[in-house]
Formats: C-alpha cells, sequence, structure tokens
C-alpha cells in the first residue's frame, strides 16, 4: 500500500529545510518505514505547541460555528475542509520547533497510534482496501524554520491545501465520535541532531481536539419539465413540356398547333424535424454545476441541446433544442431531456449525485405545404396560359408567314412555369422552320503534280595498281568524278476536292458528283455517287485525273453536281464548279542530291555533296593520295571504293584495288653460315641416333647429296664452311657458286621453321612458304633499287614461286653433288644463283 524512497535523501532534505526560508513548497521528503533509526541523543518529542484555526484568506469568514471569526483552537468549525494547520509562532502561542513533521487526524480518545494503518488514523486509507477520504503521511509531511511552513507534500498526490502559512487538514474521514470530536496529532520526523524515524511513538507526538458542526440539510434537487412538436415539409417540383405538330413546313406560310403540359409530382417530404423546449428548475439558494444535458427521440435520434449551461443559478432556466429526422416516422416518438449532476455543495448544504428526466409522448407532426401551385406563361401568348394546383395541358395555334426565300428561318416558342412559394422555375421550347428552298453551289480546286527522277554516274581510277618494293611506303594517287546523267518525268496527276454547300438549312440533298479536264486526262472521283449534303452543310470529295503521256501544260478543270430539284424543292438539279491550272516544276523529286564517299581500307571520307540541275548537269571531281607502307614477308591488297549515295536512297560505286609487295626478309648470306655464328648455330642443331637433322633434310636436295649420309651436326658444319669457302662464279660455268648460294638459301629456311630447325635466326616468318617474284630479281644486289632481272627461265617460266618450291625447282636441275647444273648453261644457272643471292640478301620481291 505505501511507496517508500531512499533514506538518505531525508537527511539532505532536512539540512536543505534547515537553511531555505523561502515560504514555498518543496519536493516531499524521502521516507522509509522499513528500516528502524535508532536515537542516538534525546527522544525525538515535539516541542512547542500545535494548533488548528481558520483561514479567512482562502475560505472566507464565517466557518466557526461557535462565532468566533479567526481565534486559534475555533471550538466548533463549520465543516470538516475549514480546519488548517497553523505554523505562525504567535498564533500558536510557543509555536513548533524547526524541524520536519507530519500530521494526522485520529478519532478522539487517547493517544491514539498516528501512525497510517493506526486503528484510529481518519487520514490514511483504509489499509485493505486503499481506498478512503485520505492519503499516505507522505503527503501530510512538512518542515518548521523559525515558524514559517514549508509543506513537503508528496508530488505524486494531491496536495493538501496550502495558504498563509497554514495547511488544510482534509482530506479525512468522518469521526465516529457524535459529538463531531476529532483529534490531531502532529509528530515529529526529524530534527538538527536527530535522524529520520518512522513510524513514530504516538507518545512522542502532540495532540489538538477540535470539533466539527453537525453537517447542513441536503441541497434540493433540480426539476424539469419540456415541450416537443413535430414538423414537416412538403415540397412540389413541377415539370414542363411543349409539343408542336409539326417542326418545319417548306411553303411561305405555316400553321403550327402547340401543347404545353405543367405537370405537379406528389411531393417530396423534407425538414423533419422535432424541436421544444427544456425548462429546468433550481429551488436551492446556490448554483448547481450541471454533468451534461440530453435530448433523445425513442427512436435512438440524439437531439441538439442549444447553449446548454454547465451551471444552472436558482430559479428557472429554459433552454431550447432541435432533433432532425432524415425521414417522415411511421410510429409515434416520444421524447425525453435528462440533467445530471455530480455531488457538490449548494449554498452550504450538501447535493448528491442524481438527475431528473421530462418526456413529452405522441409526438404528431404538422406538414407544411411548399410550391403547391405554379402560373404557366409562353413567350408566343400575350396574357399567358393560366395558374393550376395540378397537372394541366394548354392548347394554342400560331401561324409564321412573310419569311424569306432560299432559306429556313427559326421561329422559338418558349412554355415557362413560376411556383408560388419560392418561385422555382422550368420551361419547355419547341422550335419550327418555315423553309422556301435554294440551289447548291459546286466548288473545285486543283494542285497538277509530276515526278522528276535524276541519274546519277560515279568513276574512280589510280594511277597504279601494284607496287613491290624493300621496305618505305608506296603513295597512290585517285581520281573519283560523279556527276549528273539526266533526269525523266513521270507521274502528272491533276488532284484536287470537289465541294457541293446546300444553303438549306431544313433538309439534305443527295447528289451525284463528276469531274473533266481540257488537257487529256482521264478523271475519276471518288466517292462521289449518292452523296448526301446535309442540311446547311457541306460534302467534299476527293478527284484525280491522270495521263498516259505527257500532257499540255495549262488546263481547265470542271467539276459537276447532279440532283433532284422536285425531291429537293430548289429551282435547279444542277450546279458547277470550275478552276485552271497549268503543270510547271515537278512536285516530287528522286535522286535531287548525291553525297560522295570514299571508303579506303574500310575508313570512309566525306568527298563532297552534288544537287541536281535541271539547266546544266551536275558534275564533281575529286583527287587524293593514299600512301601505304611496305610490308616484308606479304602482299596485301587495300580496296578503295567511291560511292554516292542520294537523297532517296539510290546508291552507285566505283572501285580499285591497290596491292603492296614488300621483300622476303629474315634469309642470312652465305658468308653467315660460314662465320662463327652461323657455324654455332649448324652445330647446335638436333640429330636422331647422332646423325644431324639438318643432313638429313639438306639431301632432300641433290646438289648436297655429296655430304655424308650419317654427317653429325659438327660435319654438316665443316661442310658448309667448305661449300661457301668453294664458292666461285668463274669459268665456263659456276655451278660452286650457284651451289654455295643454294646452301645458304637451304639453311634461311631450315632455320627459320619452328616445325624444322626452330627459328634459330629470329626470321619474322618460316622462309620456306613466303612466295618470291621471279620477274624482277636483282642481278646486282648493290644496284638493287633499279637493277631488276625476269628470271622465270631459271624456273621453269613460272612468274612466281614459293621459296620452298625454287628449291626444290633448282636441286632438280642438278645432278647428285651439285657439279653439273641446268645442262651447264651458265646464263640460266647465274638466273638461279641470282635468285638465291636476292632472299639471302632480304631483297627479292613477294609476289602476291
Amino acid at each position: 500500500m505505501y511507496r517508500f524512497r531512499a533514506v538518505a535523501v531525508l537527511a539532505g532534505l532536512v539540512g536543505l529545510v534547515a537553511c531555505d526560508r523561502r515560504a514555498t513548497p518543496v519536493t516531499a521528503p524521502v521516507l522509509n518505514s522499513a528500516v528502524q533509526f535508532a536515537s542516538t541523543g534525546p527522544a525525538n518529542a515535539v516541542t512547542g505547541a500545535v494548533n488548528t484555526i481558520l483561514n479567512l484568506a482562502a475560505d472566507g469568514p464565517g466557518h466557526c460555528a461557535n462565532g468566533q471569526a479567526d481565534a486559534v483552537n475555533c471550538n466548533l468549525y463549520a465543516g470538516k475542509k475549514f480546519v488548517w494547520l497553523v505554523g505562525d509562532p504567535v498564533q500558536q502561542q510557543s509555536g513548533l520547533a524547526d524541524g520536519t513533521y507530519f500530521f494526522a487526524v485520529l478519532e478522539p480518545g487517547g493517544q491514539s497510534n498516528p501512525n497510517d494503518g493506526g486503528a484510529g488514523v481518519l487520514s490514511d486509507l483504509d489499509p485493505s482496501t486503499g481506498t478512503g477520504a485520505g492519503d499516505t503521511y507522505r503527503n501530510r509531511t512538512f518542515s518548521i524554520t523559525d515558524g514559517v511552513i514549508f509543506y513537503l507534500g508528496d508530488a505524486d498526490e494531491v496536495k493538501h491545501g496550502f495558504a498563509n502559512n497554514k495547511i488544510r487538514l482534509a482530506p479525512y474521514d468522518d469521526t465516529p465520535n457524535p459529538g463531531g470530536e476529532y483529534v490531531m496529532a502532529v509528530c515529529k520526523l526529524a530534527d538538527a541532531t536527530h535522524d529520520y524515524m518512522y513510524p513514530v511513538d504516538p507518545s512522542d507526538c502532540k495532540f489538538d481536539n477540535f470539533k466539527v458542526a453537525d453537517q447542513p440539510p441536503p441541497a434540493h434537487a433540480l426539476t424539469a419539465t419540456k415541450t416537443a412538436a413535430g414538423t414537416n415539409d412538403r415540397k412540389y417540383s413541377w415539370t414542363i413540356t411543349k409539343a408542336v405538330d409539326k417542326t418545319v413546313v417548306n411553303t411561305g406560310t405555316g400553321t403550327f398547333n402547340y401543347t404545353v403540359i405543367a405537370s405537379r409530382d406528389a411531393g417530396m417530404i423534407g425538414n423533419v424535424r422535432v424541436a421544444g423546449s427544456i425548462t429546468l428548475s433550481n429551488p436551492n439558494n446556490g448554483s448547481v454545476a450541471i454533468t451534461s444535458v440530453t435530448d433523445v427521440l425513442s427512436n435512438g435520434t440524439t437531439c441538439l441541446v442549444n447553449n446548454a449551461p454547465t451551471t444552472l443559478a436558482p430559479g428557472n432556466t429554459t433552454l431550447t433544442y432541435s432533433c432532425e429526422l432524415n425521414s417522415l416516422p411511421t410510429q409515434p416518438l416520444n421524447n425525453t431531456a435528462t440533467v445530471s449532476w455530480a455531488a457538490q455543495d449548494v449554498g452550504g448544504m450538501p447535493l448528491a449525485a442524481g438527475g431528473v428526466t421530462a418526456s413529452v409522448t405522441g409526438i404528431q407532426f404538422t406538414e407544411v405545404p411548399i410550391d403547391a401551385s405554379a402560373n404557366v406563361t409562353d413567350s408566343q401568348v400575350a396574357d399567358g396560359l393560366g395558374s393550376t394546383s395540378a397537372t394541366k395541358t394548354f392548347t394554342y395555334a400560331k401561324i409564321f408567314d412573310n419569311n424569306p426565300a432560299g432559306t429556313c428561318t427559326s421561329h422559338d416558342n418558349t412554355a415557362t412555369f413560376t411556383t408560388s412559394d419560392l418561385h422555382a422555375t422550368g420551361s419547355a421550347s419547341q422550335s419550327v422552320k418555315v423553309c422556301v428552298g435554294a440551289n447548291l453551289t459546286a466548288s473545285k480546286t486543283v494542285a497538277p503534280s509530276f515526278t522528276r527522277s535524276y541519274a546519277w554516274g560515279i568513276t574512280k581510277a589510280v594511277d597504279k595498281t601494284v607496287v613491290k618494293q624493300v621496305g618505305g611506303s608506296a603513295t597512290f594517287a585517285y581520281t573519283v568524278n560523279a556527276n549528273q546523267t539526266g533526269s525523266t518525268d513521270s507521274n502528272w496527276l491533276v488532284s484536287g476536292s470537289i465541294t457541293v454547300n446546300n444553303p438549306n438549312n431544313w433538309e439534305a440533298v443527295t447528289v451525284n458528283l463528276s469531274d473533266a479536264i481540257d488537257n487529256g486526262g482521264s478523271c475519276t472521283v471518288t466517292g462521289g455517287s449518292n452523296v448526301s449534303v446535309p442540311a446547311s452543310g457541306s460534302v467534299s470529295a476527293n478527284y484525280t485525273c491522270s495521263y498516259a503521256a505527257a500532257p499540255a501544260a495549262a488546263f481547265t478543270n470542271t467539276a459537276t453536281a447532279a440532283w433532284n430539284a422536285g425531291d429537293a424543292t430548289t429551282p435547279d438539279g444542277t450546279a458547277a464548279g470550275t478552276a485552271s491550272g497549268a503543270f510547271a516544276a515537278p512536285t516530287t523529286t528522286i535522286n535531287s542530291s548525291v553525297n560522295v564517299q570514299d571508303t579506303f581500307n574500310g575508313s570512309a571520307t566525306t568527298l563532297g555533296t552534288l544537287t541536281a540541275s535541271d539547266a546544266t548537269l551536275a558534275t564533281g571531281s575529286w583527287t587524293y593520295t593514299h600512301i601505304i607502307a611496305v610490308v616484308a614477308n606479304t602482299c596485301l591488297t587495300y580496296n578503295n571504293t567511291a560511292a554516292y549515295t542520294s537523297n532517296s536512297g539510290t546508291t552507285g560505286s566505283a572501285s580499285r584495288s591497290v596491292t603492296v609487295c614488300g621483300n622476303v626478309a629474315g634469309g642470312l648470306t652465305k658468308g653467315f653460315w660460314q662465320n662463327k655464328n652461323g657455324q654455332a648455330i649448324i652445330t647446335g642443331g638436333s640429330a636422331t641416333a647422332g646423325i644431324c637433322n639438318s643432313a638429313t633434310w639438306l639431301r632432300q636436295y641433290a646438289p648436297f647429296q655429296d655430304m655424308n649420309v650419317a654427317a653429325t651436326c659438327v660435319q654438316v658444319a665443316s661442310y658448309a664452311m667448305n661449300i661457301i669457302k668453294a664458292a666461285d662464279a668463274s669459268g665456263a660455268a659456276m655451278n660452286a657458286m650457284l651451289k654455295a648460294q643454294m646452301l645458304a638459301t637451304s639453311l634461311d629456311v631450315y632455320f627459320s621453321d619452328a616445325a624444322l630447325g626452330g627459328n634459330k635466326i629470329a626470321a619474322p616468318v618460316a622462309l620456306g612458304g613466303v612466295k618470291v617474284d621471279l620477274t624482277a630479281i636483282c642481278s646486282t644486289i648493290s644496284l638493287c633499287s633499279s637493277t631488276y632481272a625476269n628470271v622465270s627461265a631459271a624456273f621453269g617460266g613460272a612468274t612466281a614461286l614459293t621459296v620452298s618450291q625454287i628449291l626444290s625447282y633448282a636441286a632438280a636441275q642438278s645432278n647428285a653433288g651439285g657439279s653439273a647444273w641446268y645442262g651447264q648453261v651458265k646464263a640460266v644457272q647465274e638466273m638461279a644463283k641470282n635468285t638465291f643471292d636476292a632472299i639471302n640478301n632480304a631483297v627479292a620481291l613477294v609476289s602476291p
């Protein structure tokens, strides 16, 4: 039931109270009943006087029942709430000593235990239920410093009244004493020399008796009466229609018969409500606080009480209310008002909580008609048609004459009703026409057109197509010519639209359309048969005139519209429209411009744009060069295409291809193969069963079959050195020189191929597969840039062979050992020798 806090805080609070003389409340002390603290000093007794007193500033005068005004120890208080604990030493005579205290109101009869839960304590809560008028001792704690009270009530609970250095003792339970006697106990909790002690010993507390007068008689309950009346509207709605026996006549004068009907519906129930007044009577001398004022119909509808008060003054108070309903109830309704109030003091008399009701039963509803009648007028009837309180039909006739010919004249006629109360209006109209027929008219447009298609051509030339050289680059000069070659005209047409207008606004007219042209064209109208031209409207149809051959330039085109004049009541049955024109410039051009581009080796360059001309044929010429790097051991072909693309998507092109051939690179001279580097390559070659693999490969050629069939690589190197040293071109034949040059070429092939002797000479490619141009072999190595000879005769007339094919062919012309070659014809031997020499010196040219 109790909430306790740490005792250590109280010691600090006591010190705070001792030094703080401000007359304002502070936070409640921290108290703990769970621990008893032994006193180390004198007994914790209360010193000084304790007294009860009135608080005129807080409660006003007149609350001491024995007539005393504001004296200490009023003998008889008018009520429990008017009893206060005083701290002023003047009023208390000697006053309480400085310290921290709590107070309790007890039943009379001895020094009762003032601690919470004591048998006679009226200030605490019921320990078994936690209920009652009181609170815990923590909410009744205060301190005194120099006669000034500091109220320390628990912030978590409702504080006692505190004003003018006084603390209100209430709330507390009623005394069982028949004389209305109570005892106030004040118990000390701590001072400057003692620690806090709770619960306290009753003998250490001081007590003061006081009495409370008998309770005054109860206040009178409120009474209520009410009125209630039901009302509803019946709002009638009106509609109006207007009819005529015909709406169009095609004669000069027309008589029309009109019918107007004004109709009233059965009415709509609305604004259903119950309203009245509630009269509340307060027979007491003081005002009564009202909890609520409600008003409800028996069907559950909650009513709005206007300006419902929260306080009801003495006498009668009349309130108004209203209840809004969605529909008229089918059963009688009752209405009940309820007023409620809580328990309170009214002029010093207690008023118990309660309420009062007032009802009206069998409420009747009074109906108010709205717009029960209407007045009907008409724009063609000067005096109006009349008034009616029910659905009514009115009729009259009207003649319209003097209408203009060739058109339809409209005559509007409107009937209007106006209701009696809300002055709502509604109207219904009829529009009639009197028509006199007029001829239709025809007009047309012409648009001549034809197509001109332009033709183009393109050529491309290059100064040379093949370049073969050792290293460097080759320059090729190109010329591109594009030109307009002529034009062709076609597709002559005259087209347009034929429009027929119908000025009659009272009927559509069906027409048939035709078209003719005077320069040989054949004309066709699209959708020209049985065309309905709407009233006051027009219809257009397209036509086309085509030609088998080029027509005369100027022309006149005539469109004709024909219809049945009798059916249409028009003066005539045809109408014509003409238009003139001429063929001039083409309306459509094809290939009117071209964009010329040149693509070399996949890269495109725009050369320019040509636009066709009808006066002078358009031409364009462009020259440019391409420089191509020479690549050894190969022939590369470069494609070069000039092309045009017209603005219509037509294309044309001309191409030239050039080929650039480099030298046969990677071969080494016979001098290399006899020096230490070449010798080291030969001796380092691979062998099989002790036989040098290069020896086996070289012996496939007849000139080298004089080598030992089981030669080691050292013996192959020695063999090569001896043949190269013996090389000589003098005499009647040059077998020795030819054999040395061919041997060097053979070694180049063998030691440049990873599949043979391995690429020991670091050649760019395997030389055996490179094709050699046999029509341009240097006859003198030092003059290779200018001196070339055709050696095809040494190779069976072939213009190009691979290096391997050259070795095989030359070997086939030799005996075993190479002592006799080419029938010992020195001139042919020299051609073969020069070929091998060019290959070995990397000046032989590659053939495509």
